[in-house]
């Protein structure tokens, strides 16, 4: 009984940061059961540093995951970092930030370009107000390290490398996220 409800909790945190669905044609952005193993509880050992429009967006205590899931037969890396757990708070910030890619498992590294990788795509809220990939900067490369013994892994985007999220420049410093696939 406390492994089911410590499940539960764990999935409706987990579901209410990544759990959203894009308007990608190609896949929706979902959690299903089962997609899940471990709890996503906010910790120090979670956090991103992102830029976004020339501001700057650290959490230290944030919800932050990666996960492997599969949709209609296609293995995805899906990537979520948020402020709360809440992507539709109304008031006081309201970051929510998902990525997602086709793939098997965690690259060591990929570069990712709008239009021409299968899958890929980047959903962005803020203060209620969701953005998606546009503008001329179509592609970013992702590092991937880890996992460490908590299961985190550090995600950093290269050097000055920016991606047009909404019409202006996203820059992915560093996500710390926790696996929490089976």
């Amino acid at each position: 009984m406390k492994k089911e409800i410590i499940t539960i909790i764990m999935l409706m945190a987990v579901v209410r940061c990544g759990g959203g669905s894009s308007s990608d044609s190609k896949a929706e952005y979902k959690l299903k059961p089962g997609d899940l193993a471990v709890s996503v509880d906010p910790t120090s050992i979670e956090s991103y540093d992102v830029t976004y429009n020339s501001t700057q967006y650290q959490n230290n205590n944030a919800y932050a995951v990666i996960y492997k899931q599969t949709i209609g037969g296609v293995d995805y890396i899906s990537i979520a970092a948020c402020q709360d757990g809440d992507p539709f708070k109304k008031a006081g910030g309201g970051f929510n930030l998902k990525i997602k890619f086709q793939a098997s498992s965690i690259p060591s590294s990929i570069s990712l370009t709008a239009g021409s990788s299968p899958g890929f795509g980047i959903k962005l809220t803020l203060d209620n107000n969701e953005y998606e990939l546009s503008g001329s900067d179509t592609m970013i490369t992702l590092a991937f390290s880890g996992p460490d013994s908590n299961g985190v892994y550090t995600i950093t985007g290269s050097v000055d490398d920016t991606i047009s999220v909404g019409g202006n420049d996203l820059k992915i410093t560093q996500i710390r996220a926790r696996n929490v696939s089976q």
